[in-house]
């Protein structure tokens, strides 16, 4: 039977409205390139090198493009490498990836996904981070700790002046950098410090709890093989899960020490106004619910001080070991600061703004030496597309910043260390989260919240240091520019330089 013209062409548009939608979904469907991957273990397997995760997850991107999807285990993985793709993620996509992945760190060490950074979307999420951006790291909450900041660096700065009074050898700065910015945000949280005279009760236990600090960064770093084999999670064959139960107690007994004590001078000095202070006043007044007040408590405030110390520390030595390799850049710096400062007084918080040239090496240096080269990884809680690609429910995202930080098509000379390529670009890129070219605190509404008491802190303490003595290297030596392993960059050796005073010590 023949077919009259009109059938042939509601066949014809049928048949190719089919065809549309066919393709259309198959690309909708259609996962990131991927390595060849193992039964069972998935690509686990190339995570196993002697190198850093972002250099190895770098390299995977060189090869197969700045987005992959690796299977790691049962756990699908999303790796981003470029700032156009990281836009996507935290911009159109931002609520789909708000969440974090369950991982045993954040169960065994976060109080069950109680600290901030670890904690799932959703309402006990969004009350504490409300807490914690409206009464924590506000404005006026940060400046009214400055006092306690700048004793703080002051005491450094007489400690190294002594040193480079009395001492031949080179000073070796790691161990002061981590005291100083442990110090300093153990004072805003609690009114404690480290540096109390060494036989005191205070000294012993801040001192041992700053090496659990640096005990649940190395923890954190670890790989946790039942995160992405789950039917291996209860036999905790490496042993990772039993170190952080037992580091967990230890540290929870000097935390709820401090809440208890907090709670018992709130009795006596109601305007008490340490950060611990304002946590317990929000979990009192019900601004956070939760099954456990004093668990919410003791979670932020760890979190905070664990989030706060080696990330500023490490990223002041960075800045330190990376001018004393361009003495031209660092010769600069301190001419702004006699310009605009002198020598007759110490820089001030209130100087920040003005010092131009000390905020682009900052910038410079968190570019190239991000604390965090691989962000805080995300997990997403509904089905998106990034680059064209379908994205599950369910599936994690890291972003690696090191590698976007340092991509030839957005970055002149990528790899070298220029902070006066802030002043060449037409645009003036910041680190807030706004130029997804650089992004060392993330973006969106899981970025950092702590991102410019981090900035307040390194810059005075770096614009101090560089103000009040002259660097060089030891003769004979160089400086170790080898990355750490894991999450961090710790250096694999501490930074040693020579320094002589610039300014009299009587301005201190």
């Amino acid at each position: 039977m023949a077919l009259d013209a009109a059938t042939v062409v509601v066949l014809a548009l049928a048949a190719l409205f089919i065809i549309v939608r066919y393709r259309t979904t198959r690309r909708q469907n259609q996962k990131a390139p991927r390595p060849p991957s193992w039964p069972i273990i998935g690509h686990l397997h190339l995570l196993q090198q002697k190198r850093p995760i972002h250099r190895i997850l770098s390299s995977l991107s060189e090869s197969y493009g700045p987005i992959i999807h690796l299977q790691l285990g049962f756990r699908p993985l999303l790796v981003i490498s470029s700032s156009d793709l990281a836009k996507q993620c935290f911009t159109t996509n931002d609520k789909a990836f708000a969440s974090r992945p369950h991982l045993a760190v954040g169960r065994q060490m976060g109080y069950n996904y109680k600290m901030l950074g670890a904690a799932p979307y959703g309402s006990y999420w969004r009350n504490i981070r409300r807490v914690c951006t409206i009464q924590i790291f506000s404005a006026t909450r940060i400046e009214s700790f400055k006092d306690a900041r700048s004793e703080e660096i002051s005491a450094l700065i007489h400690s190294l002046f002594e040193s480079c009074q009395r001492e031949v050898t080179p000073v070796n700065l790691k161990s002061r950098l981590s005291d100083l910015t442990f110090n300093i945000i153990l004072r805003m949280v609690a009114n404690k410090r480290v540096s109390e005279p060494v036989h005191s009760k205070d000294f012993q236990e801040a001192q041992r709890f700053k090496e659990m600090i640096e005990e649940s960064f190395f923890l954190a770093g670890a790989f946790e093989v039942g995160d992405y084999l789950p039917f291996l999670k209860w036999f905790d064959v490496q042993g990772i899960v039993a170190a952080m139960k037992k580091l967990h107690k230890k540290r929870d007994v000097f935390m709820q020490k401090l809440v208890i004590d907090h709670r018992e001078n709130r009795k006596t000095y109601a305007d008490a106004q340490e950060l611990i202070d304002v946590l317990i006043s929000a979990t009192d007044n019900h601004q956070i619910q939760s099954d456990s007040d004093d668990d919410v408590v003791k979670a932020t405030a760890l979190g905070m001080i664990s989030a706060g110390t080696d990330t500023s520390s490490v990223t002041i030595e960075w800045a330190l070991a990376a001018l004393l390799q361009h003495p031209h850049f660092l010769s600069k710096a301190q001419e702004e600061l006699d310009t605009h400062v002198g020598r007759e007084r110490v820089i001030e918080e209130a100087d920040l703004n003005n010092l131009k040239y000390l905020q682009a090496i900052v910038k410079e240096t968190l570019r190239l030496y991000p604390a965090a080269p691989l962000l805080v990884p995300h997990a997403s809680i509904e089905a998106c597309s990034v680059g064209g690609f379908h994205v599950p429910a369910g599936t994690r995202l890291l972003v690696n910043a090191w590698a976007i930080h340092r991509d030839p098509a957005v970055w002149e000379r990528p790899t070298e260390f220029d902070p006066e390529r802030f002043f060449k670009s037409a645009e003036d890129i910041d680190v807030k989260g706004q130029h997804f070219e650089l992004i060392p605190f993330g973006s969106g509404r899981r970025m950092c919240p702590g991102m410019s008491l981090a900035l307040t802190i390194v810059t005075h303490t770096l614009g101090r240091l560089l103000q009040s003595f002259e660097w060089s290297i030891p003769a004979g030596t160089t400086i170790d520019m080898r990355e750490g392993f894991g999450l961090t960059m710790p250096k694999a050796v501490p930074l040693k330089a020579m320094i002589k005073p610039r300014i009299p010590l009587h301005f201190y």
